[in-house]
């Protein structure tokens, strides 16, 4: 009888001992949670929601269950404003950052609480501040958000068949569009704003070009001597044409570039002396690999201890 006491407990020491083991194992005591800072550059319709990116070390934890957030708002140095996070979208997606592996997760921002038609928001180093049921706070600096709330409509007069942007490196050295004049008749563009204040399309060396640009055409050879880094933008001026045509727009930018891949071009054009907006909404031009790829944006690491 002893000796079949000692078997049991015997084996159950030892399958104690290996659910110890396992739990070890798989015991993680921290996490590491990348934000990127970058630019932003949106026009928000009616329900529509915008994603930030966010990278995790653990796939398995309550930052990433949208329930457990109490409060959630998006603050800059001069304004905050309340938001929800509607979902948080795991992506699938493993990346290796410093030798670490991380998951891609898409935390979607619902604005329907702060959605007023014709409202622009500039936040300047803006944060994500989270605070979870358990009274944690995650704070992700994002970058630079510029959102305007405005409906999309179409143009009587201008359409575009055909957009793609020309590179250096990983910036958008200029615009490759071709326009649809619907009239027949002179339209002048005014100004094409982009909804972000270091970019600046310069309609004053726009140009009509009679045949598709290579992607990666370096611009001393599309218009001899433009520089695409300035201390400060020039003066916009006019831009006017009547035919369907091929425009390339250059690109300034102050002092550094910016790796801005989606934005809008809200463009003012005149028509029989009367001032009209046109509207090609949040296009997005090119594809990164990854947030993390080259060192192209400035990353925030925050960690967790259990």
């Amino acid at each position: 009888m002893k000796k079949i006491f000692f078997i049991v407990i015997g084996l159950y020491l030892s399958v104690s001992g290996i659910i110890i083991l396992i739990k070890d194992k798989d015991y993680i005591d921290s996490i590491e949670i990348l934000s990127i800072k970058k630019d932003y550059a949106r026009i928000i319709t009616d329900n529509e929601p915008i994603d930030i990116p966010v990278y995790i070390s653990s796939e398995n934890s309550f930052f990433t269950l949208s329930d457990n957030i109490v409060d959630a708002r998006i603050l800059s140095d001069f304004d905050e404003v309340e938001i929800k996070i509607s979902q948080i979208k795991n992506q699938k997606q493993v990346v290796t950052y410093n030798n670490k592996q991380y998951y891609l997760y898409y935390y979607e921002i619902d604005l329907n609480n702060v959605y007023t038609l014709g409202l622009k928001l500039d936040f300047i180093n803006a944060n994500i501040s989270l605070t979870y049921n358990n009274d944690e706070t995650l704070n992700l600096e994002i970058g630079d958000l510029s959102l305007l709330f405005h409906e999309i409509t179409g143009s009587n007069h201008l359409d575009y068949s055909r957009m793609y942007s020309v590179h250096d490196q990983d910036a958008i050295i200029g615009i490759y569009i071709e326009m649809i004049n619907k009239t027949g008749q002179e339209i002048t563009i005014k100004s094409i704003d982009v909804l972000n204040n270091n970019m600046f399309l310069n309609l004053n060396k726009a140009k009509i070009v009679y045949e598709p640009l290579n992607h990666l055409q370096p611009i001393d050879e599309i218009i001899p001597g433009f520089q695409n880094l300035v201390t400060e933008f020039p003066n916009p001026q006019d831009f006017s044409f009547k035919h369907n045509n091929a425009i390339f727009i250059p690109i300034n930018y102050l002092n550094t570039f910016n790796y801005i891949n989606r934005f809008p071009l809200m463009i003012s054009y005149e028509y029989n002396n009367t001032i009209y907006d046109y509207i090609i909404d949040d296009y997005l031009f090119y594809s990164q690999i990854s947030d993390l790829y080259n060192g192209l944006f400035e990353i925030q690491t925050y960690q967790y201890h259990y």
